[in-house]
């Protein structure tokens, strides 16, 4: 009696690891996307450890070593918006992750404690940069009576050339010229400046779906914000509306760099 039921037990243990390798081996991604919700949901000190290691288990590239920061910046940016529910009513989100670094923010969302508007969604990509060692800003722009927005400014080297250029983790975009390559922020307003957008493309991830909207949402609004933002002469025209420039750099004072964008804008 005791064997049978000592082999009866075996079976079952081995018929688990055989449907559990089934899955490894069939689809890799669903185990990878169990082990990362394991580790999201567990403690802060967990989540501060495996934050990288999460990422680069749903984009290895961003391990290599011979990765351009171009490549980097918008694989973080997908990643971000990969995780992080949209919500017209976000304060109870902005309140929890103000003054936050990236591993808490992204483990707040995980555990879905609220979504994101432009500004929660471009402040947690802040912070996500910053955890990345890249020097990044928050960008508000636009009339608040109207139409704005906000976004991430990200300092990159470009085959040698430092730039600027804008990430939004909202919308997955990102501004490029005729030929798929990063468009300095302040070459972009000198243009927009003079009328001249042509070159410019907002390229959004085709591969993207938003996350579900949460219990905060607003459907009609984020519709309207969604479709104005996708109008280009509506958002470009938008940026030389400066509102508010915050750092994820520690100390950084943004008047000089406040100063630059004023001076380049129209009021």
């Amino acid at each position: 009696m005791g064997k049978t039921i000592y082999f009866i037990w075996l079976n079952i243990v081995l018929i688990i690891v055989g449907l559990w390798g089934a899955v490894l081996l069939v689809s890799p991604k669903i185990v990878q996307q169990h082990i990362q919700k394991i580790l999201l949901l567990s403690t802060k000190p967990r989540a501060e450890q495996y934050l990288k290691k999460l990422i680069s288990i749903e984009y290895p590239k961003i391990d290599r070593l011979d990765i351009s920061d171009w490549e980097k910046v918008n694989i973080l940016r997908k990643w971000a918006a990969e995780h992080m529910p949209w919500s017209s009513e976000a304060a109870k989100v902005k309140n929890l992750i103000q003054d936050r670094e990236a591993p808490h923010i992204f483990n707040l969302f995980a555990q879905n404690k609220g979504g994101v508007d432009c500004g929660s969604a471009g402040y947690a990509l802040m912070k996500l940069y910053k955890h990345y060692g890249l020097s990044s800003y928050e960008y508000h722009y636009g009339n608040l009576n109207g139409w704005n927005h906000a976004l991430t400014l990200v300092k990159i080297n470009h085959k040698g050339k430092n730039m600027l250029v804008m990430e939004d983790a909202f919308f997955n975009t990102t501004y490029t010229g005729m030929y798929g390559e990063p468009v300095d922020f302040f070459y972009l307003l000198q243009k927009v400046r003079d009328g001249n957008t042509k070159e410019f493309s907002l390229v959004k991830d085709e591969s993207w779906q938003h996350p579900n909207i949460d219990t905060y949402g607003d459907k009609k609004e984020i519709y309207y914000s969604y479709t104005s933002y996708f109008d280009l002469e509506i958002n470009l025209a938008a940026l030389l509306v400066p509102r508010l420039l915050e750092s994820s750099v520690t100390g950084e004072s943004t008047d000089i760099l406040t100063k630059k964008i004023q001076s380049l804008v129209v009021y």
